[in-house]
């Protein structure tokens, strides 16, 4: 990595881990509940992450960019969830999950456009068959845990 690269990689790793909170920070800002704070969380999913996702330059730290975006999603979800009182940990663990599938599923096309970008053709296809399997799974358990 180059050292020119470094600044917007910190800038994208920072903005990543940031991207929970101020979501949250949104929401509350907003007043947003049920129906209309799921939509802002999955605006969020597919349009926020994805730009987050552009900013540091190499491949790999688009990557891991983008899964930091997603897990900071996700604890300030579960964070926001123990603020009222406690929670029975299968719970918090089904939320994580849920909260982390769904922010996968809705922000994967750019980062599985980076991953198949570097591929031969015939490799690309398997990589498609095998991401599209993975996706199907945790589709069905997420559709098997929320009922």
């Amino acid at each position: 990595m180059k050292l020119t690269d470094v600044r917007p990689t910190w800038i994208g790793i920072v903005a990543a881990v940031a991207n929970g909170p101020v979501s949250l920070k949104l929401g509350h800002a907003l007043h947003l509940m049920y129906a209309v704070a799921a939509l802002e969380y999955f605006f969020w999913c597919a349009v926020v992450v994805p730009f987050l996702t552009l900013i540091p330059r190499s491949d790999r730290m688009k990557i891991l960019t983008w899964q930091l975006a997603i897990a900071s999603l996700t604890f300030t979800v579960i964070a926001d969830n123990l603020r009222p009182g406690p929670v029975p940990r299968s719970e918090i663990i089904t939320t994580a999950y849920v909260f982390w599938s769904m922010g996968i599923l809705l922000s994967s096309p750019f980062p599985t456009d980076l991953l198949l970008r570097p591929l031969q053709r015939r490799q690309q296809n398997i990589a498609l068959i095998v991401i599209g399997a993975v996706a199907l799974a945790m589709w069905i358990a997420l559709k098997r845990i929320t009922g």
